[in-house]
């Protein structure tokens, strides 16, 4: 009906002006201020700090992704292994400064001290903030699935492996991949255990941002916050051409293999 449609129209408008409000027009600042800071971006190298987020970022996506599967199985346990799933979560639901704090405290502890100088409080703080959030992910995407089982099936086959790597790959790989790219983006994106916990020769770049940002130089700042941005999306993208190279590969390999079984 007409006024339908007229809501519809009003309804997107909204969208529109309120993404131009909120998203293109800071863009658009930031992007104005980074021309006049380029030069500067180019004589103060944050590759350093960038690497160092990334680091910690993929470790901890990495370790949080692995430790939602058996976590995801205690779901399925009873009482018991709920209760251990559901304290596993509660850290990472406390927030970062919480987890931040924790982990300061226990690394203070005389046993622990040696621990301060390393990388592993910052990556077991981040894999902690990111555990409900993998296991969440582990539950949606580890459903049962009969064309996930058939296209196991296919790569397993000589005459359909490359077709069912495929197929594996679009049915799991890929969403798969891309739920560790959301754990991984939540890393880089950390700060508040960031600036806490990060061992003093690797300053992830947003706690180098931000320590910046008093400074009052916004041609600069917004330069080296356009290139911190850059990085994930260049690693993401990079690592989904490599790890989809991979799957076909190794399907064209499967496919070759002179002892494969034929379906």
């Amino acid at each position: 009906t007409e006024p339908a449609r007229s809501r519809v129209a009003v309804g997107w408008i909204a969208i529109v002006v309120g993404s131009v409000v909120l998203v293109a027009v800071p863009l658009m600042t930031v992007a104005w201020d980074a021309r006049a800071g380029l030069a500067i971006l180019v004589r103060d190298d944050i590759r350093h700090e960038v690497g160092a987020s990334v680091l910690f970022a993929a470790a901890a996506a990495t370790c949080a992704w692995l430790a939602a599967r058996p976590l995801r199985d205690l779901t399925r346990a009873g009482r018991i292994g709920g209760g251990i799933a559901v304290a596993a979560c509660l850290p990472g639901l406390c927030g970062s400064l919480a987890v931040g704090l924790a982990g300061l405290a226990l690394i203070q502890l005389p046993a622990l001290r040696w621990l301060s100088e390393t990388p592993v409080p910052l990556i077991g703080a981040l894999t902690l903030l990111m555990l409900p959030i993998a296991i969440a992910l582990r539950i949606v995407l580890d459903r049962p699935d009969p064309a996930l089982h058939l296209a196991r099936m296919h790569v397993n086959s000589r005459d359909r492996a490359a077709g069912g790597s495929t197929l594996l790959w679009r049915l799991s790989g890929s969403r798969r991949y891309w739920a560790w790219s959301l754990l991984f983006l939540m890393g880089y994106a950390d700060l508040a255990a960031s600036a806490i916990l990060h061992p003093v020769d690797m300053v992830p770049v947003l706690v180098m941002l931000y320590n910046f940002m008093h400074y009052g130089q916004s041609s600069a700042l917004s330069a080296r916050l356009g290139a911190a941005m850059c990085a994930p999306v260049v690693v993401i993208v990079g690592g989904w051409i490599i790890v989809r190279l991979g799957a076909t590969v190794t399907g064209w390999l499967r496919s070759a293999r002179p002892g494969a079984a034929r379906a």
